[in-house]
This record gives structure tokens, sequence and C-alpha cells, in this order.
């Protein structure tokens, strides 16, 4: 007999040691959830979208139970409302590999304040969680076919580390009361994979990291175009791929300083309008070697265009620039390495 904290796990007979018999502990599963986060009843819409428009249907198997024991089979066609009462959960489930796609999507919001959490991945597979992305997978998920003011917070909510091109474009976009965002743990990005996640997320705040080394072309596009952002994520990548950070913060009007650019070897488009419109941006560091006067419209054309009038640029590369939005503003103090 096998003990383990005084209770029986293992039975295995004396002589040869064969187990007899074993507890076998149940497989708990971290199920994508929406909370009622309203002090009262709250509907949640579950809604498919056909190219945008308010029609269409596909066959995605997703179910839907309030207890993770009663599970209910919905047709992804048009709205499908769920009440919900204080503080209760809907947990959702998938078990064919598919959720959205370019043309057919399906998004979530409600009639009032509501949080989301679990494993994003039961939404594909819930029996596998290492199920591949396919492209598009969980596009326009909170966005939609409207704005989606009421979404608060989303920092219980579990990405992978795979990834797949244009996985979470537009995700969260329009969701202008979201106040925390999900982990991002993926090293290896796609291309597209972050376009537009948190696009006029206008009360967030403070960024998820972005530990990413290895980027594909536009993985941050307007990822955080017209938040809240009053500080920029730390960005590590040291190798640069065409538009990899194009318009990011764009528009972050709350913005002070940009994250340290540590690349020395800039890629085409890489940098492009990448702090347009930041208005109170008053900082910039970057370590780049190969932007000339004559060449600057390959990768920064724009960045910092309609920034603060007054600033501080740290040049630590060898790189030459304009005076002006398309270099550095006529305004800023340049400090060289």
């Amino acid at each position: 007999i096998v003990l383990d904290d005084k209770n029986v796990v293992k039975i295995q007979d004396a002589t040869n040691q064969k187990i007899l018999w074993e507890k076998v502990e149940p497989v708990v599963v971290d199920y994508f959830y929406i909370e009622n986060a309203y002090e009262d009843i709250n509907t949640l819409t579950l809604a498919t979208r056909n190219n945008g428009n308010p029609s269409g249907s596909y066959t995605s198997t997703v179910e839907y139970s309030k207890d993770k024991k009663n599970w209910t089979t919905l047709t992804l066609e048009g709205d499908n409302k769920i009440t919900m009462n204080l503080g209760e959960k809907v947990y959702f489930r998938n078990d064919n590999g598919f959720f959205n796609c370019s043309d057919c999507y399906t998004f979530f919001y409600c009639s009032n304040n509501f949080n989301v959490g679990g494993k994003i991945t039961t939404l594909l597979n819930y029996n596998d969680d290492n199920v591949p992305y396919s492209p598009y997978c969980f596009y326009n998920l909170f966005y939609g076919y409207d704005n989606n003011t009421y979404l608060k917070n989303s920092n219980n909510l579990v990405l992978p580390t795979s990834i797949s091109e244009y996985c979470y474009y537009n995700m969260f976009k329009g969701c202008t009361g979201l106040i925390s965002a999900p982990e991002l743990p993926a090293t290896t990005l796609k291309n597209f994979c972050y376009d537009g996640m948190f696009s006029s997320c206008k009360s967030l705040t403070t960024p998820p990291e972005l530990p990413a080394t290895t980027l594909g072309q536009y993985c941050y596009k307007e990822m955080f175009y017209g938040s809240g952002l009053t500080t920029a994520p730390e960005l590590p990548a040291t190798s640069l791929v065409n538009a990899c950070y194009d318009s990011m913060f764009r528009y972050c009007k709350s913005l002070i300083s940009s994250p340290i650019l540590p690349a020395k070897t800039l890629a085409t488009n890489c940098y492009r309008q990448m702090f347009y419109n930041c208005s109170s941006l008053n900082k910039v560091t970057t370590y780049a070697d190969n932007i000339t006067i004559q060449n600057w419209n390959n990768y920064i054309d724009g960045w910092l265009r309609n920034v603060s009038s007054t600033g501080t640029f740290y040049n630590y590369g060898s790189g030459t620039y304009k005076r002006d939005g398309d270099g550095i503003p006529e305004g800023w103090t340049i400090v060289n390495s």
C-alpha cells in the first residue's frame, strides 16, 4: 500500500510490485469563461458574423455551461443570448480545433460589465492544450460588429506560447473600458499576429510584457493604436523584419517615453509611424546604425510626427537623422553615445 499524506493512492503486489489499483485524479480543465462583473443581471451574447455582416454561419461545435457539468451546444448562427446572474460565470468549450477565420467569426459581448478568463485554447479543443492555431483563429473575438465598451479585465485569460498569422487580429479592438491585458508568452511571432490587438483600448494604461525575440512581418502593427498607454513595453528583439513595429503606438497620446530600441540594423518600414501623434512623447532611445539622412524613408517614415515639441533623443548608434518628424524633431536635444 502506497500512502500520500495518509491517503491510499496505490496498491501493489508485495511480491512482484505489480500495480493492483491506483487512484486517478480527475482532469481539471481551465475552461474559457465570461464572468458577470455587473451588480445585477447581465446578458451575454455570442454572435456570429460573415464578412462583417449580421448573417452567415459555420460549423464550429461550441458548448457552454454554468457548472462545468451540464453542457449545451450552441448553433453559431446569428446571436446566442445567455443570462448571467450576479457574479456568475459561463464556461465555453469546443473540440474540433476551429473557432474563427477571415470570413466568418464569432465574438462575445455583454449588456454590462464583464471579465474574461481561463484557457483560450479550450475554444479550439478542450482536450488538447497544444492544439495548433489556425490563421485568424481569435480574430475580432471581443470587437465584432460594434465597439465593446463593457469588457473590463482580461488578465486571467491564459494564452499559449504557440501563435499563428493574424491569430489575435483586432481581438480587443474598441474595448474602451478594458483596464488589464492577458500575458503574451509567445517568443516567436508570426506575420500580423498582434495586428490591432489593443487598438482604441483607451482605458488600458499598462501594457503586457512582450518577450518575443523572433518577429514576424507586421507582427505589432497598430497593436496599441489609440490606446491609453502611459508606459511602453520593453522590445527586446535585436533582429527586425519588414514593418514589424509599423504604427505600433500611433495616437497613444499619454505615452511619454519610447521603449529602448536596441536593434542596430533596421528593416524596411520597421519603425514607420511608430509614434505618430504621440503628443506627450518626449524621450526616444535608439541604437540604430544604418539610418541616414538619405535613406530615412525606408525605415522611419513619420515615426516622430506630432510628438512633444521638446524632448531628448538618445542616439546610441551611429545613425544620422533629419531634423523633423521623419527623423529627430527640431526642438529636441540630441545625446550621442
